[in-house]
This record gives C-alpha cells, sequence and structure tokens, in this order.
C-alpha cells in the first residue's frame, strides 16, 4: 500500500511539473507571438507611409517622363490640357510646367512666375529638385520642385504623408535629412541618423519607434511612432488622393 502511494505521488507530481512546462511554454510563445505581431505592425506602419510616398515620388517621375513623349506642340492648347489634367488628379501637386533649357517657357497651376536660381540637387537619375524655401514658397506654402526632363512639377509636401491627424500617432518624412513634411506638423521625432532602420519597441514609454528608408528616386526617410496597444489594432494606409 506504502509503495502504491509513492508511485500515485510520483505521478501526481510528474503530472503537476509536465502542466507547469507546458503552460510555461505556451505562455512564451504567446508573449513571442505577441512581440512579433507589434513588431511587424509598427513596421508597417512606417512602411506603409514611406511606400505610399515612395509611389508619389515614382508616379511624378513618370508623369514628367511622359510629358516629354507627348505629341503635341509645346505650350500648344493640347499640351497644357494634358498637364492640367495630370495636376487635378493628383492633390498633391500644384502645378506642372513645360522648361527650354533654363526657362520655363509655360504651366499650369500655381508657379507662374516661381523661377529659383539654382536647383539644390541634380542628381544622377536625372531628377533635378528644389527644396521648399522662400524662394518656392506661394500662399504661404514652400513647394518642393521637382524636374526630370523637360517638364517640372511642384509639390505640396504637406501631403506626401497619408496619415490621418491623431493624438497618439505621429511621423516625419525626410529627404537628405532635410524633413519635408510631418503629422503633426510640429511632431518631436527623432533625426534619421540616430535610429536604426527597422523597429523600436519601447516598452517603458509605452510606444513603437519605426524606420523606414529608401532611395529609389530620392533619398527618403520616415520615422513614425505610435503607443503599443495600437499594434493590436489594423491601420489601413493607402497612397494620398486614395480611399
Amino acid at each position: 500500500m506504502f509503495r502504491t502511494g509513492k508511485i500515485l505521488l510520483f505521478s501526481t507530481l510528474v503530472a503537476i511539473t509536465g502542466s507547469v512546462l507546458l503552460l510555461a511554454s505556451i505562455t512564451a510563445l504567446l508573449w513571442q507571438q505577441s512581440v512579433s505581431s507589434e513588431e511587424a505592425y509598427a513596421g508597417g506602419l512606417a512602411a506603409a507611409l514611406g511606400q505610399s510616398t515612395e509611389h508619389l515620388i515614382v508616379d511624378t517621375r513618370d508623369m514628367l517622363d511622359a510629358f516629354d513623349q507627348l505629341p503635341y506642340a509645346r505650350c500648344s492648347k493640347e499640351h497644357l490640357k494634358a498637364m492640367e489634367e495630370a495636376a487635378i488628379s493628383r492633390p498633391y501637386v500644384r502645378a506642372i510646367g513645360y522648361w527650354q533649357e533654363t526657362e520655363r517657357l509655360c504651366s499650369v497651376g500655381f508657379h507662374q512666375g516661381l523661377k529659383p536660381p539654382r536647383a539644390d540637387r541634380i542628381y544622377d537619375n536625372g531628377v533635378v529638385a528644389w527644396w521648399p524655401s522662400a524662394q518656392t514658397e506661394i500662399g504661404g506654402v514652400q513647394l518642393f520642385l521637382m524636374r526630370y526632363g523637360d517638364h517640372d512639377v511642384a509639390i505640396d509636401p504637406r501631403l506626401l504623408l497619408d496619415l490621418p491627424p491623431s493624438p497618439d500617432r505621429r511621423a516625419a518624412l525626410w529627404v537628405e535629412n532635410l524633413r519635408l513634411s510631418a503629422i503633426p506638423w510640429d511632431a518631436q521625432l527623432p533625426q534619421p541618423d540616430a535610429l536604426p532602420v527597422g523597429v523600436k519597441i519601447e516598452r517603458e514609454q509605452g510606444q513603437v519607434t519605426s524606420h523606414f528608408a529608401r532611395n529609389q528616386i530620392l533619398p527618403i526617410d520616415v520615422i513614425a511612432q505610435e503607443p503599443i496597444s495600437n499594434c493590436r489594432t489594423s491601420l489601413s494606409i493607402g497612397p494620398p488622393g486614395r480611399s
């Protein structure tokens, strides 16, 4: 009887130990999945914003390239109409113009007479850029000018980030470490060179910071921050002007 009791006690202890180990394993697995989910979501926020901005830049470059292929006489009624329709279909575009060498001969939109003296960057891929400044200001907004081939476009940099205003989310866009846009405009965020690309989960602060970087057309960086609790909800972010 005594021997049987010891066997039963031992079996019970083994069963309890196995249950505890199983519970610990499940808890660890769930915690790892939670962390992975947070990292994937936070990375998705910065990546979605960055990819959306990159899409706009690539689309703008392709649009300017397509204008150079138009069969219309430059500055003709047909040419101006094509530029006007392209500008209307892109909310972030404020103007499109046609250049001949160093002079803009005609344009549609809001940059008539806006001719900065020199470009800030001329990239090997053919893109020419003018950073927002007092020399690119129209109606109180400092525009970002981008030229490719014989056409240029004036972009409202405030519309390059498609993040609805929120009290607990913020993001900023840099081009060559120049801050072009932010939501909200006065958002306090790390500089791109101070934060590795990827995800940083700051549990003590209760927030997730993510960094996206790409250099397909222009060297862009997007940094986004949000509460960790947001990682358990879904967020759909698309290119500006789309629902």
